[in-house]
């Protein structure tokens, strides 16, 4: 799919105060840009620093982006990885769509309002404060206002971070060509059962504009070496495929074996790519066991039913393990808490999740739990 690229250098403005002007930078957010720009404190986690931005949260934003097309007759659609939160998009002064999730991306069919020559995109951010206020007010949680508004919980204060509760433009921006040609929507390939011998998997493909091709898919070890290669009549949306692996080698947590990768390809019969990713070879099997009474399991659970503070609220009679199997093979889970690695959403931190899970895998960590009150994490978290 033909891609331009949107990041960079915006232009940001406050909507209540014009005099707040700054290079923005896209992905990122007004408070880093305001720090970036000397508006505030350079170090606002330090001691009471951050209640020096707490009063940027009650403006509004704009952030603007000319751009260049050559020829007539386009077809792109506005892709923004993630909005924090409430805006609307315009595009040469036409309203082209709004946000009000900041957990998922959006996107827009801009063709019919861009012009040959430069273009002008708009960003207009509303307060998160004011989008709520009035709203009945929530019992049990730090503040109302999260409750209402779906974006990063911890910004509006928790017990590890101070209240940082700000917007913008916080993922990738793209023009991505809608023109009609065959192009890979999304792909699920999964394992249905593996051992030594086979592996048998699942490949779902969903197409858009797909006319009825020949395809062919290839898989790949991690040493580039091809294992496995086959062509398929595609003429419909969603395909559905099965796939024997021959001798697979398997995906293990870090601990009990390789994480060995294979990468997928989907080509046209004229070799060019449509797709490229990939994927492990493994199974996955949650084991909730009953206790015996009378095993040391049960005995176990008993006396710690015994405790001044389970005796308040412990009135189960029925225990039972929680065990993890990967490839048959039961895993002692080390796990961790991720929470995100800054306290607002912010451009550049893909070195910084890099560091911090090569220092889990170094201390030994297998297993993390993507925090609630975050977000949604990147695909460079994953891929890592």
């Amino acid at each position: 799919m033909k891609k331009i690229s949107l990041n960079g250098l915006w232009q940001g403005r406050c909507s209540e105060k014009p005099e707040l002007s700054f290079q923005g930078n896209v992905p990122g957010s007004v408070l880093g840009d305001l720090i970036q720009a000397g508006y505030t404190e350079s170090d606002i986690f330090y001691r009471a620093n951050a209640e020096t931005v707490q009063p940027f949260e009650h403006y509004g934003w704009v952030y603007t982006k000319q751009f260049y097309l050559d020829g007539e007759n386009f077809h792109y659609i506005l892709y923004f990885e993630r909005l924090d939160t409430y805006c609307d998009v315009y595009v040469n002064n036409h309203l082209a769509g709004s946000c009000k999730n900041g957990f998922v991306p959006h996107q827009f069919d801009i063709g019919s309002l861009l012009l040959p020559g430069e273009n002008t995109i708009e960003v207009y951010f509303y307060s998160p404060i004011k989008k709520v206020m009035g709203k009945k007010p929530r019992m049990g949680a730090f503040t109302t206002e999260r409750l209402y508004t779906r974006r990063m919980q911890c910004t509006y204060g928790w017990d590890w971070t101070m209240r940082f509760v700000t917007c913008g433009i916080c993922g990738d921006v793209d023009l991505l060509d809608h023109s009609g040609e065959a192009q890979v929507e999304n792909v699920y390939i999964y394992t249905k059962n593996a051992d030594e011998e086979s592996a048998q998997l699942g490949l779902e493909v969903r197409f858009e504009n797909l006319r009825g091709e020949v395809l062919r898919f290839e898989i790949y070890d991690r040493e580039n070496h091809l294992v496995k290669a086959f062509e398929r009549y595609c003429d419909e949306c969603f395909v559905k495929l099965r796939v024997e692996l021959e001798h697979p080698r398997l995906w293990y947590p870090s601990g009990y074996g390789e994480p060995h990768l294979y990468t997928l390809k989907i080509k046209r019969v004229d070799s060019s790519e449509l797709y490229k990713g990939q994927f492990g070879v493994r199974t996955v099997k949650l084991m909730q066991l009953r206790d015996e009474p009378g095993s040391g399991d049960f005995e176990k659970c008993m006396e710690l039913k015994k405790s001044s503070f389970s005796r308040q609220y412990d009135n189960n009679t029925e225990f039972s393990g929680f065990i993890l199997k990967v490839n048959g093979i039961k895993i002692m889970c080390k796990g961790a808490n991720w929470v995100p690695c800054e306290p607002f959403q912010n451009g550049g931190t893909k070195e910084k999740i890099t560091d911090i899970l090569e220092l889990a895998k170094e201390a030994g960590v297998n297993m993390l739990r993507v925090w609630g009150g975050g977000v949604c994490e990147t695909e460079h978290f994953y891929d890592e």
